[in-house]
């Protein structure tokens, strides 16, 4: 028959394994299903009644769990080593702030409820002031677990990160043994592993504020430098953009001068039955009008409707980049419209950008060099339709989805591999892709 005492400890596991739920869901912003939570409530306070004779067993069989709820439900994070410092946060962050709470509050100020006699009232305290913990981390030090996920790829976020890491496993390892050392081998009494807990509960919360701080200040600065670096690009991208509309209405304005003349020749030409004279000015104004109204630098005024500055400077850059390589372009942007409100606008400017780096390139290696661009709104769906000739067909399109494939050669597909890594993340967005009649077409849609 099952004792009051583990009968406890696995209600305490029950209420620590909702601690660790709220705060994936909280802190990592990542969904579980509620399938899932039930069943990581009832495994992970399973091994309290069958674990006994094995002490920190069920630790490492609950971090375990936690785990293979992070690793299968954070689909934005690519990374593994974050995804393995979001569950040693969940699993041993939560510890330090419970230990240091324990140690630190609950028992100078409430001893009585501290004792064994009322062990339930002492996890309560520790259940809400973990809680409360957790919060000021979250709010005072500002600490954004996606934020970190976006810059991650920057070396000095990923070298803080394997120190994280490994000061997890360090809290871990000395945690286990000041357990193991007086239960089974008996080395130290109770009471001195007592007092070494409490000592390193202090020390390992200062050491564990002082690395969340370190993490989020270089995440700051990173992103911060991002974001001037981007509105850098995109001021300049906008004033180049400014400045070739300004030349076109300059050639608008010299063709309006010179279109009043020929009217006036006409005019004249017509009074006097001369038609020899009508045909080969109407000639002359034909030819000069498909010169300068048929110029690809028109294409570029269609971009008038994009309402969002950043995307507009993106779709301003890759085409004028698409002029200077001389490629044949048309650009179909009918109505006023900005980025899809399902969508960070961040992952959709870097979407749409690869999505053109790659048609550019592909283009160019063509004969025809052809690129078609298509953007609009249909009900609650945003349509980007990008069409490109290239220079060979592609029978497997799947295939050219993955890192280091490209249909322009080895070690080149990297853009379309970024398209995909962003793809995965938004269940509400489709990619069609197809290469029929020398065009290479991606048909994106995003849905409200």
């Amino acid at each position: 028959m099952l004792s009051l005492v583990y009968l406890n400890r696995t209600f305490q596991m029950l209420l620590w394994s909702f601690v660790e739920l709220f705060i994936i869901r909280r802190s990592l912003k990542i969904r579980i299903p509620w399938a899932y939570q039930l069943a990581f409530l009832v495994v992970s306070s399973l091994p309290y009644l069958w674990l006994t004779e094995f002490f920190y067993a069920n630790q490492f069989f609950e971090f375990a769990l936690i785990c293979l709820l992070i690793f299968k439900f954070s689909k934005k994070v690519t990374n593994t080593w974050l995804k393995l410092f979001f569950a040693f946060y969940v699993k041993l962050g939560v510890d330090i702030i419970a230990r240091f709470t324990l140690f630190v509050i609950v028992v100078p100020l409430f001893p009585h409820f501290a004792v064994q006699k009322l062990p339930i009232v002492s996890i309560i305290l520790q259940v809400l002031l973990t809680l409360f913990g957790n919060e000021v981390i979250i709010r005072y030090f500002k600490m954004d677990f996606l934020r970190v996920n976006e810059v991650v790829e920057d070396k000095s976020i990923q070298s803080v990160i394997l120190f994280h890491n490994i000061f997890f496993l360090a809290y871990f390892l000395v945690l286990w043994l000041t357990y193991v050392l007086v239960t089974p081998f008996g080395l130290i009494n109770a009471t001195e592993a007592a007092n070494f807990r409490i000592n390193t509960s202090t020390l390992f919360m200062l050491v564990f504020l002082s690395f969340i701080s370190m993490l989020n200040f270089k995440v700051a600065t990173i992103y911060e430098e991002r974001l001037v670096s981007q509105k850098e690009s995109e001021l300049k991208n906008i004033t180049d953009y400014s400045h070739q509309i300004e030349n076109l209405y300059a050639k608008i304005r010299s063709f309006r001068h010179d279109y009043s003349n020929i009217l006036t020749s006409l005019r004249y030409s017509a009074d006097h039955d001369d038609l020899a004279s009508v045909r080969q000015t109407l000639d002359e104004i034909t030819r000069e009008s498909d010169q300068i109204l048929g110029t690809k630098e028109f294409e570029i005024a269609n971009l008038a409707n994009l309402k969002d500055d950043a995307l507009k400077s993106i779709f301003s850059s890759k085409l004028s980049k698409a002029i200077d390589l001389g490629l044949d372009i048309k650009v179909e942007i009918l109505n006023p419209i900005g980025l899809p409100v399902s969508f960070s606008s961040l992952d959709f400017i870097r979407l749409v950008s690869n999505l053109l780096d790659n048609a550019i390139e592909a283009a160019n290696e063509s004969e025809d060099e052809q690129l078609l661009i298509s953007y609009f709104k249909h009900d609650d769906t945003y349509v980007f339709i990008l069409a490109n000739s290239t220079k060979e067909k592609t029978d497997n399109i799947a295939q050219l989805f993955q890192t280091g494939v490209s249909s322009k050669g080895k070690d080149r597909g990297v853009g379309l591999a970024i398209v995909k890594k962003i793809l995965s993340t938004y269940p509400n967005v489709r990619l069609n892709t197809s290469n029929q009649n020398g065009l290479f077409t991606q048909h994106l849609e995003v849905q409200e």
